[in-house]
């Protein structure tokens, strides 16, 4: 089988557990020979409660507390797959919006990138690459003025504690970031044309980087 075939398989196992999901990487942009797949994903939730309990230990009633829970539907599907085909999992970047490196037994290998719908601009595009491309983009951030950080592009520099460059203190509530809930609203953050995937290399982006 074919790598964009194992692609549009995998896109149909998994998105019953997502709110939006799509491929990203060599493939999106037509490669003609791709070396991995790469997809991008917003997990479905199923939201419960389990009840903990809370008396003292030993004790024949105690109370039980109920828990707010929220279950990845994503992380289902990913079980199925695993017991339902060759796809393994190599390697599990971080918690909660993270990375998921898979390998199958042809070698063939998925990175899914796991994020939610405010950070899908910046995630889907920089997940699409190419590199360099991705590199050029936080560049004319920088340019700017600005910095991509954890996903979001602020409209300011990076603050400054003891000679050094630090996070944004105010995180994911700095009133200064950019709306990329979409990829074009990326290319129009930073003052770019809207760029198919094919077209986009770092040589295109030069003219920006050096002239803008």
């Amino acid at each position: 089988m074919i790598l964009r075939d194992k692609a549009a398989d995998l896109l149909t196992s998994l998105s019953p557990g997502t709110s939006r999901i799509a491929l990203a990487g060599s493939i999106r942009r037509g490669m003609k020979n791709p070396k991995d797949i790469e997809i991008v994903a917003i997990p479905l939730y199923e939201h419960t409660l389990h009840f903990r309990e809370v008396g003292l230990q030993g004790e024949m009633f105690g109370d039980r507390l109920p828990v707010p829970e929220s279950v990845s539907l994503l992380d289902a599907e990913l079980d199925k797959l695993y017991a339902s085909t060759s796809w393994k999992l190599r390697a599990d970047r971080g918690a909660g919006l993270r990375a998921r490196f898979l390998i199958d037994r042809d070698g063939d290998k998925l990175d899914l990138f796991i994020t939610d719908a405010r950070l899908w601009g910046i995630i889907y595009t920089f997940r699409t690459g190419p590199a360099q491309f991705s590199h050029g983009l936080a560049s004319l951030a920088l340019k700017r003025g600005w910095h991509i950080e954890s996903g979001l592009l602020h409209r300011h520099a990076r603050p400054v504690r003891n000679n050094r460059r630090v996070s944004c203190l105010l995180g994911e509530e700095c009133h200064l970031i950019a709306d990329t809930h979409e990829e074009h609203q990326v290319f129009q953050a930073l003052g770019l044309p809207w760029l198919e995937p094919e077209e986009r290399t770092d040589t295109c982006l030069n003219q920006y980087l050096w002239g803008a």
